[in-house]
């Protein structure tokens, strides 16, 4: 045993020769005689981060079931854990499987993730972000640090938001646990005005819509990509600021190859991402809540053409075609490739070659070949005679 406990409970053996992730604050491991559950340890506790596990413990999202029986809503403290000087240290916490959902942006990555790696399997894991989101609003808890890499995503597509002890909360108490950090490529351009207020669910919902294109939009975020004047710097936190966005002014950026047409997003999915980047840029009560994503996108999926050349293209009904198949036309790869590629035919048989400088004739397993057909044919005339006769004797 290595020390650590529960608090008034037993002790519990973490094995510390296993790493199942780390980041600025700590390292996470398993428990010992418990594959359902791991431990964060921090590298540094303070008060602060102690105060903030304490209070996590007794919210609503602890006891939250999942989608089913295997699935967890929230990687959320579960209880905390001290150390053998009975330090507070970190906590206990569901171990989640699944991989991030940042590896939903190109074919190969969803092939490894998900058992239907669709687009129309994209619209539903959107769906159940936006959902995640809801929820936790719906509990005054503001996510804060908005990231692909703090959403899991199961192979059958059902999400899970992890680091969870750095969100925004209220204590029954009344203390307010302010979230510490945000992720440029998905903070609002609000986001340096946070450092001295709390957070907000709008700027949740902010992140929440550039994730939602990412996701549907082949890993395009509408905020990236070389600006038309070089004076200005490429840079995705610089572009949310100054508004410029491919949903709303393509023509600010140099056309990438292989770009998706922003028509690939159903018209209602597209109107309520360009209310959030253009009306919600100054005004964040605009930008659309967590629940207009979740009927939004929900209507989308009853509204999808398949392809008849590729079982696995799905299409928002607005387009006239398959847009894979254009793209795939057009010289560029497919996104959405069978699950199992069908295998070409082996080549045929190699047919024996004539020998260079040698006449023309039979091989010898030719000739063998062709005797033995002679013989059967003389025995077949044979064996006719001898019945005609046979009957005219008769």
């Amino acid at each position: 045993m290595n020390g650590y406990r529960i608090p008034g409970r037993r002790a519990v053996e973490i094995v510390k020769d296993e790493l199942l992730g780390d980041g600025m604050e700590g390292e996470v491991y398993p428990i010992a005689d418990n594959s359902a559950v791991c431990a964060k340890i921090y590298t540094s506790p303070h008060d602060d981060v102690i105060d903030r596990v304490a209070a996590l413990v007794g919210l609503p999202p602890a006891r939250w079931d999942g989608d089913h029986p295997a699935h967890f809503h929230v990687a959320w403290p579960q209880a905390p854990l001290v150390d053998e000087r009975g330090r507070p240290c970190g906590f206990v916490m569901p171990r989640i499987a699944g991989l991030p959902l940042e590896m939903l942006g190109d074919a190969r990555g969803r092939h490894q993730a998900l058992l239907e790696p669709t687009w129309r399997e994209l619209l539903v894991i959107a769906a159940r972000v936006a959902h995640l989101f809801d929820m936790l609003h719906d509990v005054g808890v503001v996510v804060g640090d908005v990231s692909l890499k703090n959403v899991m995503v199961t192979p059958t597509g059902h999400v899970t938001l992890v680091d969870c002890d750095t969100v925004q909360f209220t204590a029954p108490g009344g203390r307010l646990f302010r979230t510490p950090k945000f992720t440029p490529e998905y903070a609002p351009p609000e986001a340096d005005q946070l450092v001295h207020r709390p957070s907000t669910p709008a700027q949740d919902s902010f992140g929440l819509a550039i994730m939602i294109c990412w996701l549907l939009m082949e890993g395009q975020n509408p905020f990236a990509g070389v600006l038309t004047d070089a004076s200005l710097p490429d840079d995705v936190q610089q572009n949310v600021i100054s508004q410029n966005n491919r949903l709303l002014w393509p023509d600010r950026f140099v056309p990438m190859e292989g770009e998706l047409p922003v028509e690939v997003l159903p018209p209602e999915i597209l109107a309520l991402a360009r209310r959030c980047f253009a009306e919600g840029h100054h005004d964040p009560a605009a930008r659309p809540r967590p629940g207009e994503w979740v009927a939004a996108l929900n209507r989308a999926q009853y509204r999808l053409m398949g392809c008849r050349e590729n079982p696995m293209h799905f299409y928002s009904a607005s387009l006239p075609s398959c847009v894979w198949c254009a793209r795939i036309a057009g010289g560029l790869l497919d996104e959405y490739p069978p699950r199992t590629p069908l295998v070409p035919p082996g080549p045929a048989a190699p047919v024996p070659q004539q020998p260079a400088g040698v006449p023309a004739q039979a091989l010898p397993e030719q000739a063998g070949i062709g005797a033995a057909r002679v013989v059967a044919i003389a025995l077949l005339l044979v064996l006719a005679v001898a019945i005609i006769l046979a009957v005219m004797s008769g």
